[in-house]
């Protein structure tokens, strides 16, 4: 038990760490709609984590309304050197989501953007950020063998271009495992980054000018020594 708490509040922290540089700068940027990886929620972790680790690109990008508010975050941070992307509701409204054609097969989970949840106040971006950047058509199956199956019977023909899709088997994988995957340091840090987006709202961090991210690093550390400590560590 404690192991897994040991985990869970040592990638919380690793996940802060990582995003910590951008909550600030667009703390300082002014409001935005919210970060990707904090505005969804999708209801098992595996399911979370499969989905999180196809679509890690998009996991930091920024929702805001108009692009003044991309402009004014680069002009208030001139020395930030971190990446960032925007997603401006101004620009994906006069998009057009894909399809997404029923799919009756074998190991279907469903659609991504179908799938997951989203808070009342943001329920606008399902079929806007979600449907046209996000997650687009994805979809979310149980193995490679179910997709492979699909394609080959004609049950899942993609609407435009290739399959995009992710595998629960992917994201089954263990919490504890992911920290010891193999692969260069920043591979692990990047899976461990990965399992934790998707699980749950976050409403500490769905608005980063107001978050106390200062005060909740310090709280997540507080309780990864501390674990550490009964550990033996």
């Amino acid at each position: 038990m404690l192991l897994g708490m040991y985990h869970h509040f040592h990638m919380e922290l690793v996940h802060l760490q990582a995003s910590r540089p951008l909550l600030e700068a667009l703390r300082r940027a002014g409001a935005v709609r919210g970060v990707v990886s904090y505005m969804a929620k999708f209801p098992t972790p595996a399911l979370a984590r499969a989905v999180a680790l196809r679509r890690r690109s998009a996991l930091f990008s920024v929702v805001v309304d108009t692009q003044n508010t991309a402009l004014a975050f680069r002009q208030a941070n001139r020395d930030y050197r971190g990446a960032v992307s925007f997603i401006s509701l101004e620009s994906v409204r006069s998009l057009e989501p894909l399809l997404r054609p029923r799919v009756a097969a074998p190991g279907f989970v469903g659609y991504a953007t179908e799938l997951m949840q989203l808070r009342a106040e943001d329920e606008d971006l399902r079929e806007t950020v979600f449907a046209t950047y996000v997650f687009r058509d994805m979809t979310v199956w149980d193995t490679e063998a179910d997709v492979r199956a699909a394609l080959a019977s004609g049950a899942y023909a993609p609407p435009a271009g290739p399959p995009f899709y992710a595998l629960l088997s992917l994201g089954a994988i263990p919490e504890e495992h992911l920290e010891w995957a193999d692969g260069a340091p920043n591979q692990r840090r990047a899976l461990e980054c990965a399992s934790l987006p998707f699980r749950s709202f976050r409403d500490a961090l769905h608005r980063p000018d107001a978050a106390d991210l200062a005060a909740l690093e310090a709280s997540l550390r507080a309780r990864v020594n501390a674990i550490e400590a009964a550990l033996g560590w």
